[in-house]
C-alpha cells in the first residue's frame, strides 16, 4: 500500500506540476479523492506528499480574495478551500496569512451584510470559506477572538445551513472566543427546532454546537452528550436495543434537567425528530419517550405543540420544499409498521410512475 501511494503520488506530482492549469477542475477533484483514500497528502513526512506548483499557488490565492466570484469561480474556490490538507501549499510561508487575511475580510464582510437573497459567493464565505479560515487561523494562531461578536447576532438567520454551522462548531471547538457570555436566545431555539427536522447533519451540528456553548459555559452537557450518541448511532436491528435504552435514560433525566437552560425544549424536540430515521423500533421508543414527557407539565405543553404544529405541517395537501430537504423521497417512511419495506415500496412506486 505504502509503494502504491509513493508512486501515485509521484506520477500526479509531476502531472500537477506540468499541466495543472490545462486539467485544474479534474486534478481538484481527483487529489480530493486521493487524499480521502490517504494515496496523497500536504504532509511531507507521510507517503504521498505533494506540492503545489507556485503558479497554481498564485491562481488559487487570486481566486480566494476575489469579494464577488460568478457561479463557476465559487465551485472551485469551494475546492481550493479543501486542498490545504491533500496538496502543500504552504511551503512559501506567506501565503497561509495571505489566504486567512482574505477569507477573515470576506467573512466579516458577509456577517455584516444585510440580503434577503444569498449569493453563491455569499453562501461560500459563510460556509467552507468560514470552515477553512478558522482551521488555517487555527493552526497559525491567528484566529479573530471577536469574531464571535459578529456570528452572534446573524446565527439564528444561518442556522438551517450546514456548512456555516459546521464553521461555527470548528470555531466553537477551537476555544478561541468569549463563550461564556449569553448565547442569544434566537439563535439557541433555532438550534433546537433544526432537531425536531428530517436532516440528520443538521441535527447532529445542532446537538454538538449546543454541547460546546454548554461546556464553555461551565454548565452540565451531559443530556445532549446522551443525545449525540443516539443521533450518531447506526440504525440497524443490533444497534436497536442500545438506542432505546440510551433513549430512556435521556428520557428519565428530563425531569431533573427541566429547569436548566434548554433541556426543556430540546429533549422532545430531539424526541420528535427521530421519527425521521428509518428503524420502526425507534419510532416506538420516541413515542414512549414523548408519553413519559409529557407526564410533566411543562413537558405536556411543549409536546402538544409540537405535535399541533406537526399535524399542519405534515398535511396531505402540503407541498413545501420541507419535505424534500434531506431525501428526494415522496413517502414517508412513519407511514410503515415494523416489518414492512419502505424501499420495497419505493422501487414499486417509481416503478408505477415510469412504465404504468
Amino acid at each position: 500500500m505504502v509503494s502504491c501511494c509513493y508512486h501515485c503520488a509521484d506520477f500526479e506530482s509531476r502531472f500537477v506540476n506540468s499541466s495543472w492549469s490545462e486539467h485544474e477542475y479534474e486534478l481538484c477533484l481527483t487529489l480530493l479523492r486521493l487524499n480521502q483514500s490517504g494515496c496523497v497528502t500536504s504532509e511531507a513526512t507521510k507517503p504521498g506528499y505533494i506540492t503545489c506548483p507556485s503558479s497554481w499557488k498564485s491562481r488559487i490565492n487570486d481566486a480566494l480574495n476575489r469579494p464577488s466570484p460568478d457561479v463557476t469561480e465559487v465551485s472551485l474556490m469551494n475546492a481550493y478551500s479543501k486542498l490545504p490538507n491533500a496538496i502543500s501549499l504552504f511551503t512559501d510561508p506567506s501565503l497561509r496569512p495571505e489566504l486567512v487575511w482574505s477569507l477573515h475580510g470576506n467573512l466579516s464582510r458577509v456577517l455584516t451584510e444585510d440580503k434577503s437573497e444569498l449569493s453563491a459567493s455569499t453562501k461560500f464565505f459563510l460556509g467552507q470559506g468560514f470552515k477553512t479560515y478558522v482551521q488555517l487561523a487555527a493552526q497559525s494562531d491567528e484566529l479573530d477572538s471577536n469574531l464571535w461578536d459578529l456570528i452572534k447576532p446573524v446565527a439564528s438567520k444561518y442556522s438551517r445551513l450546514p456548512l456555516f454551522l459546521e464553521g461555527v462548531l470548528t470555531y466553537i471547538s477551537s476555544g478561541s472566543g468569549n463563550f461564556q457570555e449569553s448565547t442569544p436566545d434566537e439563535f439557541a431555539n433555532a438550534l433546537i427546532m433544526n432537531l425536531a427536522g428530517p436532516s440528520h447533519q443538521l441535527r447532529l451540528l445542532s446537538l454538538k454546537i449546543l454541547q460546546k456553548l454548554l461546556q464553555a459555559a461551565g454548565e452540565d452537557a451531559s443530556p445532549i452528550s446522551l443525545a449525540v450518541e443516539i443521533e450518531e448511532s447506526e440504525l440497524t436491528v443490533q444497534s436497536a436495543r442500545v438506542i432505546s435504552m440510551q433513549l430512556r435514560k435521556l428520557v428519565i433525566l428530563y425531569p431533573q434537567v427541566v429547569s436548566r437552560r434548554w433541556m426543556a425544549m430540546l429533549i422532545p424536540y430531539f424526541c420528535f425528530g427521530l421519527f425521521s430515521k428509518k428503524l420502526g423500533p425507534l419510532w416506538d421508543d420516541a413515542a414512549a419517550a414523548l408519553r413519559t414527557i409529557s407526564e410533566h407539565p411543562e413537558g405536556e405543553k411543549i409536546v402538544s405543540d409540537v405535535a399541533i404544529r406537526w399535524l399542519h405541517e405534515k398535511a396531505p395537501q402540503d407541498t413545501s420544499d420541507d419535505d424534500n430537504f434531506e431525501e428526494d423521497d415522496d413517502i414517508n417512511p412513519r407511514a410503515f409498521g415494523e416489518y414492512e419495506c419502505f424501499n420495497g415500496a419505493k422501487i414499486e412506486k417509481l416503478s408505477a410512475k415510469y412504465h404504468d
